[in-house]
């Protein structure tokens, strides 16, 4: 149907049709190889055992297991339900596959057979993060959810644990500290909010071998972004990164009492950061549509990849040295994070702008980013208009 003929047409606003002109543009590009699937993609993991393959939490309601090279579908794990809601963030345990789902429960899968195994009920809002970790001979899984609460479950059953209670809005992230792992009964998660807080949180075995929790550090809450903070992510040497609606990654310093040393800066929020430990790169992803490469060392942006043509929303990279994003375009795109083809992949794009400065046909005209960010009032209900809106 062409514009002049959709009733929709005629109730954008200017700058809403010069955007989905924009978006068309760019659509048409194949940087990254794209992989199109049936919907929007809300978040990635990392296959254990296939680097050839990876994980994809979709907004129809299911997680697709997706062959690199080809782009099939090998597995489709789906939510039982007449009305299936966004599957937001995933996480893998012994044989199975968790998915935080917006119909307020998580849900596991066998990974073999693909069949529901259990429904853990306990959310009164959007679950949107979950991790799994072992204490003892226990396999459990933290849950993070847009009432603010995190719950803990026996992972294996469905069983829950406890719930821990201190941010005053909702749970984006979950991490586990790999350098407080001293003893194998206790475990330290971190939580970071929509309320601008990173919490710190003791998980342990108490002497009647019941699993308990509370917070760390007195309840003092780690406070350095200025609004919603999106992802946590702990590197090699124990520091905390961040993405955050603030615009900024930041790199907290552990030996500093995780006061951020590094500040990396975007002009739209910042809704994924990924570590290249072996290369020295630091990664993020914008809801500007755009993924930048930065120099650990410096802070210095070293490349930006173009492709998306919606929000990125999540980044995995694999041990080959691939870089994989999602975003709400539908498609999954792979990036070089190799030496070569790192250097190769900023030569072309070097040589595209500067054939698009002479005024030649080299650079990929009208297919930058969209539109900066406008006034934050709610996140949460612009997230979810974004997600909900027709594929």
């Amino acid at each position: 149907m062409s514009g002049a003929t959709d009733a929709g047409y005629f109730f954008q606003t200017e700058t809403s049709l010069k955007d989905s002109e924009r978006r068309a543009l760019k659509s048409k590009n194949t940087a990254g190889k794209p992989i199109s699937l049936s919907s929007k993609i809300l978040t990635l993991q990392r296959h254990p055992d296939d680097e050839g393959q990876i994980y994809a939490g979709l907004s129809e309601g299911c997680v697709r297991c997706v062959r690199l090279d080809t782009g099939a579908t090998g597995a489709t794990y789906r939510v039982p339900t007449t009305l299936a809601a966004p599957i937001t963030c995933l996480a893998l345990g012994p044989g199975l596959v968790f998915g935080g789902c917006w119909d307020k429960n998580i849900w596991s899968w066998d990974s073999t057979t693909r069949d529901v195994k259990h429904k853990f009920v306990g959310h009164s809002d959007f679950v949107k993060a979950i991790v799994t970790f072992r204490i003892g001979e226990r396999t459990l899984l933290a849950s993070g959810a847009a009432d603010g609460n995190i719950i803990l479950w026996n992972a294996l059953n469905g069983e829950r644990l406890c719930t821990l209670k201190g941010h005053v809005r909702g749970v984006q992230s979950l991490a586990v500290d790999p350098a407080a792992r001293e003893d194998e009964d206790e475990v330290s998660l971190f939580s970071g909010s929509s309320d601008r807080e990173i919490r710190r949180w003791k998980v342990r075995v108490s002497g009647e071998g019941q699993v308990v929790g509370g917070e760390e550090g007195g309840g003092a809450e780690i406070v350095q972004h200025e609004t919603s903070i999106y992802q946590i992510l702990f590197d090699d040497d124990g520091d905390l990164w961040t993405a955050s609606a603030d615009g900024a990654a930041k790199c907290l310093s552990r030996g500093q009492g995780f006061v951020a040393d590094t500040q990396l800066m975007h002009p739209d929020f910042v809704k994924a950061v990924a570590l290249d430990e072996r290369g020295g790169w630091v990664i993020t992803a914008c809801r500007d549509e755009e993924i930048r490469v930065w120099e650990r060392g410096t802070g210095t942006l070293y490349h930006t990849f173009t492709g998306h043509f919606g929000e990125v929303t999540s980044l995995a990279l694999l041990k080959d040295g691939r870089l994989v994003s999602a975003g709400l375009d539908c498609t999954l795109r792979v990036w070089p994070m190799d030496h070569r083809g790192l250097r190769r992949a900023k030569e072309e794009a070097d040589n595209a702008a500067a054939g698009a400065a002479r005024g030649g046909e080299e650079g990929m005209a009208g297919v930058g980013p969209g539109p900066g960010p406008g006034l934050l009032t709610d996140e949460e209900e612009r997230e979810l208009a974004e997600i909900m809106q027709a594929d």
